[in-house]
């Protein structure tokens, strides 16, 4: 097929268009047709796809799962796609993406291959509970190889970065650090008077160790009963990966703390009913609950850690606390709860800081601009 094509390749695809819809669209106005490489999704979702014009190459691929054979037939499927199409560009996001799209685009001749690492992940932390050592120094050596193969490799901080220089897994000659993807932040609905009496401290994210919701539960436990007028809160589903918190503990959770778990709730109910967020993560790439959260205008509470402290001014838009420490939750907590009059101001701090550091349109146009640079 002629033309000027470029493929995402990725192993989820229902957030394609809310992470890459700015780009989608600079690329369409540019010219290129825009094919997209990843699992089925919804009868809806395809046709929100159609709307915007991407062509979508349905997979079958598990991104949680270990598995040679299903990595074979993952292989398959790239290795067909790319024998019935010429690809200008090719940009792979997540582990599996990245590591096997990236060197089939190399020996079909793509002309840029464009890795987009948004997040090291657990086998990148240092209180990795699921994965012993050979599986990631695996990986390692998956990243090396993939990535030798790549033309253009993409951070989201200049931690990741230096790690993968450091470790010798990327030339620092062909990385470039993009920052946070950004929101739309025309879309968001902005908290006009953050809830104080109660005060509500609410985790938002997948139920797996590294997101710190084990850390979490324990401090909000113990601040509970300590606190007076507080309501603690867990948004978010069960993931199935390796990572993943057994459902025996979470049913254990909901049936023995005083926690409210809310399920999976959209953004607007979720900032609506929340005073504080908090995100006490082991590594992120940026993370984009803290994005969301500041863009509503809601103070955080998240572990200094990269992907997170790049976006926290402490006592400000909201408090770093050390990874790991179920004391520096319970302080937080307890910070917060003493001084519910500072919420308005760090209310306005966050959204201000989101204007300045996370519209979506703005990032697009720098990767836009670097995926193209010569």
């Amino acid at each position: 097929m002629m033309g000027k094509n470029i493929l995402f390749s990725t192993t989820y695809t229902d957030s394609f268009l809310e992470f890459r819809g700015p780009l989608v669209s600079k690329f369409i106005h540019s010219g290129y047709k825009v094919f997209l490489a990843s699992p089925k999704t919804t009868l809806q979702y395809e046709s929100l796809l159609k709307d915007h014009h991407v062509i979508h190459l349905p997979i079958t691929v598990d991104r949680n799962k270990q598995s040679f054979m299903s990595d074979v037939v993952y292989l398959i499927q790239i290795i067909r796609i790319m024998l019935k199409y010429n690809f200008n560009i090719v940009v792979s996001y997540f582990a599996k993406s990245v590591v096997y799209t990236t060197v089939i685009s190399f020996f079909f001749g793509v002309p840029t291959k464009v890795c987009l690492l948004e997040g090291l992940g657990y086998f990148f932390t240092k209180k990795n509970k699921s994965n012993p050592p050979p599986t990631s120094y695996l990986i390692h050596i998956l990243y090396k190889i993939s990535l030798f193969f790549a033309d253009k490799v993409v951070f989201l901080n200049d931690d990741d970065r230096s790690l993968f220089v450091q470790k010798k897994l990327v030339k620092p000659s062909k990385s470039y650090v993009l920052g946070p993807i950004g929101v739309d932040l025309s879309t968001v609905v902005v908290s006009q008077e953050l809830p104080v009496n109660p005060l509500s401290f609410t985790f938002a994210g997948r139920f797996v160790y590294n997101k710190g919701i084990v850390e979490f539960v324990e401090a909000a436990l113990i601040a509970s009963s300590a606190l007076k007028n507080v309501i603690f809160n867990i948004a978010g589903s069960h993931d199935n990966g390796i990572d993943s918190v057994p459902l025996e503990l979470v049913d254990y959770w909901k049936n023995n703390s005083p926690i409210n778990f809310l399920g999976f709730v959209n953004s607007i109910s979720l900032f609506m009913n929340t005073s504080v967020i908090v995100l006490p993560s082991y590594r992120e790439g940026f993370s984009r609950i803290i994005q969301e959260s500041m863009a509503s205008g809601i103070p955080v509470i998240a572990s200094d850690v990269p992907g997170c402290r790049q976006a926290i001014n402490p006592y400000h838009n909201g408090l770093l606390v050390r990874p790991y420490s179920v004391t520096d939750l319970v302080e937080a907590f307890t910070f917060f709860s003493n001084n519910r009059d500072l919420i308005p101001s760090m209310s306005r701090n966050a959204r201000f800081y989101a204007e300045a550091n996370f519209c979506a349109q703005k990032q697009s146009e720098l990767l836009y601009e670097y995926i193209l640079k010569k």
